[in-house]
């Protein structure tokens, strides 16, 4: 299938779009009277830097590259705006019919902010929170987290279906079982809000750059805030690309303002994946370069094996070496505590001797009083001898 490049009528409508600006090229009345996107023709004919024939053939006849990173291209920037940078998007008010309420809560957050920042983090997580709280460890009453629960149930398959009868998309679809197919979506979506909740209940702002909020449409290596995409085949120093417009992006950059103010530390979660324009790459200098960066990577990965093999060597030498050393050590510890006599008196010299007991010690301070006793008596009489007394015990008879 070809995509038809002659145009009768070129009218441009502001509409949402997947970050291309949200441009819609009307093309031939074909395919039911139906508009197909601007991007979709520009992946076709712009984008082949793995060929422009091979490109509209994994496109539009295999389940490969194209297939799934197109309904990325699709997907993701429907996901970004509802779910993402709204964390209040599945709320429902009690007389609201036209789905106004998330938008209020939004923009209540939004004047929260300015007022005070930390009290405005901590108002949105804990109201979040209770809102999906299913189970009683989380809250007392579970029925307004049950009920937000198939909300966003209902809400996936209803954005399953409507992706999955839009015309750009249907040509990106492969022919598998419809059933199976919806599931998968549904399931994708699925986790998509469960990620989209979970950032929402965390502390602190989460800011969201698509194609459209970017200070230049052009591509840059030196950028924080994006990289090509992997099948670019671009290394991070590489800046063949730099200059190059940015046909659409297959992931957001996300980041967090985390702290209690609104100048607080920004933590980069994700960077923007782009798909960048680069006519002049060829099928045949995409694979001679993609073969010399495997050579490479190959290189590097044998390099990095081999200084952890020696790394990992040099340890066991060590350890090994330690272990001898306490050993030794260990040996030398019990010679010393067997040739000292310790506090009980147990060894000497290597040998043992008899172990003291309550019994030898009493017998002991016995002796040892008695020594006193006789030490005392003999100190008094002798004193008494050196002042000209008899030495004996009995006074002399007058």
């Amino acid at each position: 299938m070809k995509i038809r490049r002659s145009f009768l009528d070129r009218k441009r409508a502001k509409e949402e779009c997947c970050g291309c600006g949200g441009e819609w090229e009307e093309t031939r009345k074909s395919n039911g009277g139906r508009c197909v996107p601007t991007a979709a023709s520009v992946v076709s004919k712009e984008l082949s830097h793995l060929g422009r024939s091979v490109w509209l053939k994994v496109t539009w006849s295999r389940a490969g590259w194209g297939r799934t990173k197109g309904l990325r291209f699709f997907l993701c920037p429907r996901l970004s705006p509802r779910s993402l940078e709204n964390p209040f998007w599945y709320f429902e008010g009690k007389t609201d019919s036209r789905g106004k309420f998330p938008q209020d809560l939004q923009h209540l957050f939004q004047q929260f902010l300015e007022a005070n920042p930390g009290s405005a983090t901590l108002w949105k997580t804990e109201t979040v929170r209770l809102a999906k709280s299913i189970t009683t460890d989380q809250a007392p009453n579970t029925m307004l987290g049950l009920h937000t629960k198939r909300r966003r149930e209902e809400a996936a398959r209803s954005f399953a279906s409507a992706m999955l009868a839009s015309p750009p998309l249907r040509m990106l679809l492969a022919n598998r079982d419809a059933s199976d197919r919806d599931e998968k979506l549904v399931t994708y979506y699925e986790e998509a809000q469960e990620l989209a909740t979970c950032v929402g209940q965390t502390r602190g702002i989460c800011e969201y750059t698509n194609l459209g909020r970017l200070t230049s449409p052009l591509f840059s290596h030196r950028s924080d805030k994006m990289k090509a995409h992997p099948n670019h085949s671009l290394w991070p120093d590489d800046p063949r690309l730099d200059g190059r417009r940015i046909l659409f992006i297959t992931q957001p950059a996300v980041s967090r303002l985390r702290g209690t103010t609104l100048m607080g530390i920004e933590e980069r979660w994700a960077r923007l994946k782009a798909v960048v324009e680069d006519g002049a790459m060829s099928k045949e200098q995409h694979q001679k370069m993609f073969r010399k960066q495997h050579a490479q990577a190959q290189e590097e990965g044998r390099r990095i094996c081999e200084e952890k093999s020696k790394r990992q060597a040099e340890w066991n030498k060590i350890e090994k070496e330690r272990g001898v050393n306490r050993k030794n050590q260990d040996k030398a510890n019990l010679e010393t505590e067997e040739s000292r006599t310790d506090g009980d008196g147990e060894y000497k010299k290597g040998r043992k001797r008899k172990r003291i007991t309550k019994a030898d010690t009493a017998e002991e301070e016995e002796n040892k009083e008695d020594k006193e006793g006789k030490q005392f008596t003999e100190e008094k009489l002798e004193g008494k001898k050196r002042r000209g007394r008899p030495a004996t015990k009995k006074r002399a008879v007058q």
